[in-house]
């Protein structure tokens, strides 16, 4: 299955050409009941949270929990030794991400259409 699957596009009609819109990601709220670990050799975030969540495809809330300045989540391995932050409310976030996610295509794709940066009538798929 792609790990693509779930991503928006939009396409533009003239040309036929899709291109993938970009996820903006909300912040992760802090709880009191949220479960903390200290990362061990061959702790992935995907593994950690098909262990907590039993889904690993919710990787990215734990590893954008614990994102600071000095670290991205791009990479699916977390310092060795560091305290991980594992947000209990995953299906709560899904929920936002979702909606969060929604009105921006929405305002990405009417955007597009009314000041036409280049591409022109784009539709979403």
């Amino acid at each position: 299955m792609s790990r693509y699957r779930t991503v928006k596009t939009i396409k533009d009609r003239d040309q036929k050409k899709s291109m993938y819109i970009q996820s903006m990601y909300p912040p992760v709220p802090t709880d009191q009941d949220d479960i903390y670990i200290y990362a061990t050799e061959g702790d992935r975030y995907d593994l950690i949270a098909q262990k907590f969540y039993g889904d690993a495809t919710q990787w990215y809330i734990i590893a954008l929990a614990n994102a600071d300045s000095n670290t991205t989540m791009a990479s699916l391995f977390p310092p060795l030794g560091k305290r991980i932050r594992i947000p209990i409310d995953n299906i709560g976030f899904e929920n936002r991400y979702n909606r969060f996610n929604k009105r921006l295509i929405y305002t990405q794709t009417i955007s597009k259409r009314v000041f036409n940066t280049g591409f022109s009538r784009y539709t979403p798929k």
